[in-house]
């Protein structure tokens, strides 16, 4: 999928963790895109990014996770890097 900006992912985190709409995505130490959208669902937070660069090689089986940013306790999304032989996401 492809945003308005970039490739758009959906992913899944079990707690939000002080998360909000606008929150950057951290690949590798680096921004690469923005939090658009938040929802509960059964299971926690589904998790919308659209990324501003085409070269995150995102993979199906790549994993997402909460991290706090600073002192003042800002949240960040961080893709983080499943096996090399996952296939691509799409």
């Amino acid at each position: 999928l492809r945003g308005p900006s970039g490739p758009t992912v959906v992913g899944a985190l079990r707690e939000g963790r002080g998360l909000r709409v606008g929150a950057p995505v951290l690949y590798r130490g680096l921004t690469v895109g923005t939090v658009t959208a938040l929802a509960f669902t059964d299971s926690g937070i589904a998790v919308t990014l659209v990324l501003t660069r085409d070269d995150v090689p995102v993979r199906a089986r790549d994993g997402l996770r909460v991290q706090t940013l600073g002192l003042l306790g800002d949240a960040a999304v961080e893709l983080v890097p499943g096996p090399r032989d996952a296939a691509p996401y799409e």
